[in-house]
């Protein structure tokens, strides 16, 4: 009980911190990862029902992991913003990132940023040279968070080596096989 009152202690003194230090004042323009190469895109089913579609784009028409890039996410259900960022929270701690503090600061950012998507919707995240995530939707900023750690722990859900889907993973970075195209 003492741990965790002082852990709650802890993140409630470093939150306002993390907060002031990790959110941009000035968004990066939407023109900079406009004219980036399509390295590959996915379609994200659950069952029967198609989730988004998502794209990878790149300054150079490889992808080696290296920022900048950005996932362009189109959505093809409505989602609550908090239940997008609850359930990237969800797959950053599955990943093994186990600082809960941390996670529940990102979290925090991440429900102060990102709107309710409708059918249609597109959001855009663009990991800076300089760790930044500049979120879009529809291309016009709507926050940042300056966390190079968030940065790669957030992308790592679609292009890290633990991603959910492999088959995702794969069509993004370029790296399709025939077996990712097959009909079962």
């Amino acid at each position: 009980m003492r741990k965790t009152l002082l852990q709650l202690g802890y993140f409630l003194a470093v939150t306002p911190l993390i907060l002031a230090n990790s959110i941009q004042a000035a968004p990066v323009p939407s023109s900079q990862w406009e004219n980036y190469y399509r390295i590959g895109a996915a379609t994200y089913d659950v069952a029967l029902w198609s989730i988004y579609e998502v794209a990878l784009y790149a300054p150079t028409p490889v992808y080696d992991g290296t920022p900048p890039f950005a996932l362009d996410i189109q959505y093809r259900r409505a989602f609550s913003g908090r239940a997008i960022a609850d359930r990237s929270i969800q797959l950053i701690r599955e990943q093994g990132f186990a600082d809960e503090i941390r996670l529940a600061a990102w979290h925090g950012m991440m429900v102060a940023i990102l709107p309710d998507v409708e059918v249609g919707t597109s959001l855009t995240g663009l990991f800076t040279e300089e760790g930044t995530v500049q979120f879009y939707r529809d291309g016009d900023p709507i926050g940042a968070i300056r966390d190079p750690e968030f940065g790669r722990s957030f992308f790592d859900i679609w292009l890290g080596e633990k991603a959910k889907s492999v088959k995702v993973r794969r069509q993004l970075t370029g790296q399709v096989n025939e077996s990712d195209n097959a009909t079962p």
